[in-house]
């Protein structure tokens, strides 16, 4: 084994044979580390988060209060609440502004047993875990290198998106991110299914992605839409297994509205119609790019606090 002269500042520097050996030893290792290293991420975030309790996020906290008015004998999905015109009589409503899963998940734990704060740990690890199994499932049904299905797993454990709910319960965001990936992966399997398969596989998971949050629909739609406009081109026609994608989502849609949307008051956007503006169209996309860094959160708290410093928000 020889060893390599290098040029530097002038100065002749001989570089060992040893040193470039580790160097490319060190390499092979991080190509053939494993991805799952990973999940050791969230699970060190849930044994912190376990002697520092998460907080609520408001919207949540809504969820429990349905998930309180269930354990005391309302039906599903409703809240109780005093009577304006007679406080010795309750008024029962039903919660549509957000999906159930936000609290039917953790409320499980508390019906078991655990306490509020355990439950919304244990919630939050086992949401991040299947979320990043799940999108490790879907870079490699890309049939991505090592490099970078490792690169990719670590920056999503790490990412303040994946780790906030250990610090800040935030309902349907941490169960969309388990739930969204594994729909990409089984939609794009279902494709090569039967119609009666591809169809039931597509409802299922509409459902699945509604039960975690109601923008999980819109997740749904924009995952069949790429899947459908993929095949398309790629098959110059239409086969049966789009067609059953396409009929379960309208069957979902219809199901969604008797269902849940004529139930009671849905979110909506107020005025009257959709404004066409720079603003409207750069916070979307900017939202979507910068997401994972939540580069809009730390503007946003610029402009709300612009004479602070910054650095006294982490003392």
């Amino acid at each position: 084994m020889r060893s390599r002269k290098i040029l530097h500042n002038d100065k002749t520097v001989v570089e060992s044979p040893v040193s470039t050996e580790k160097s490319r030893l060190v390499y092979a290792r991080l190509m053939k580390s494993p991805w799952y290293l990973a999940l050791l991420v969230p699970v060190i975030l849930f044994l912190i988060s376990l002697y520092i309790r998460p907080t609520m996020f408001s919207d949540s906290g809504f969820g429990f209060v349905v998930l309180r008015s269930m354990l005391q004998g309302a039906v599903f999905n409703t809240f109780l609440a005093p009577d304006p015109a007679n406080i010795s009589n309750d008024v029962v409503t039903f919660e549509s502004y957000w999906s159930p899963g936000q609290y039917l998940v953790p409320g499980a734990f508390v019906w078991l047993g655990s306490d509020y704060g355990v439950a919304l740990c244990l919630t939050a690890l086992i949401s991040t875990i299947i979320g990043l199994i799940g999108w490790a499932q879907v870079a490699q049904s890309f049939a991505v290198s090592r490099l970078v299905l490792f690169v990719f797993v670590w920056g999503l454990a790490t990412f303040r998106y994946t780790t906030l709910p250990f610090r800040m319960y935030n309902g349907g965001e941490v169960l969309l991110f388990a739930a969204a990936p594994w729909c990409l992966y089984w939609l794009r399997r279902a494709i090569d299914k039967p119609f009666a398969v591809c169809f039931a596989v597509s409802l299922f998971l509409a459902a699945l992605l509604f039960i975690a949050k109601l923008t999980g629909l819109a997740v749904f739609a924009a995952t069949v839409l790429a899947i459908v406009a993929i095949e398309v081109k790629r098959q110059r026609r239409l086969p049966s297994s789009i067609l059953a994608m396409l009929a379960a989502s309208a069957v979902g849609a219809i199901l969604f509205m008797i269902f849940w949307g004529s139930r009671s008051g849905m979110p909506h956007v107020g005025g009257s119609g959709i404004t066409v503006t720079w603003a409207a169209i750069f916070f979307p996309v900017s939202a979507a790019a910068f997401s994972g860094v939540s580069t809009n959160d730390l503007v946003r708290w610029l402009f709300i606090h612009p004479s602070d410093d910054i650095s006294s928000s982490i003392r």
